[in-house]
């Protein structure tokens, strides 16, 4: 039901149980008890029935009808007909659409995780190959300085007093390019 008091009946989302009726005759007495609660409901100020029949012998199975209070008799009739009327009907696409939604969606997941599998070999590949972890950065000293993940966690690296001496060319002045925050900023 929408803001203005309308029933809309679709889109409508049907759950069926995992047993399957065998003989139409089951389906018209269910049917039968659905339409004897529509019309007690329709009847009573309470807007809701329940009732129940013999299924077999040894069960039994039981019926609940109701409408929301808000709706007028006239309303609640026709919405309860046309619910009724859609029992024991299969919905012909609605398996095919599930189906294809699903198998869409199990694709992407594999697509998606191919793909980072795959970037993260690449990644480890090429890091353990040449990258940051096998640079070595000559010093001063004729020493090299390596830097490894323990250098390079957080957020700043940790570099050495010599690499950035030697990079400043010990703090120059022409290497200076002004004066920030926390002191000078060289290149």
């Amino acid at each position: 039901m929408n803001f203005f008091g309308e029933i809309h009946l679709t889109p409508s989302f049907n759950i069926t149980g995992p047993k399957f009726i065998k003989d139409p005759s089951e389906l018209v007495k269910a049917q039968d008890l659905l339409r004897n609660l529509a019309r007690k409901t329709t009847n009573d100020n309470r807007m809701w029935a329940t009732s129940e029949f013999d299924w077999s012998k040894s069960e039994k199975r039981y019926g609940l009808v109701q409408c929301a209070g808000d709706l007028n008799i006239s309303v609640c009739r026709e919405c309860l007909e046309e619910l009724i009327n859609r029992v024991g009907k299969q919905e012909g696409s609605s398996n095919k659409k599930t189906l294809t939604i699903s198998l869409v969606t199990v694709l992407i997941v594999v697509v998606l995780l191919t793909c980072g599998v795959y970037y993260s070999w690449r990644r480890n590949n090429r890091l353990s190959q040449g990258g940051l972890m096998s640079r070595n950065i000559p010093t001063a000293f004729g020493r090299d300085h390596v830097l490894t993940d323990d250098s390079l966690n957080g957020d700043l690296p940790i570099i050495p007093l010599i690499v950035i001496q030697q990079s400043t060319d010990y703090f120059s002045l022409s290497s200076k390019l002004g004066e920030g925050g926390f002191g000078s900023v060289y290149k």
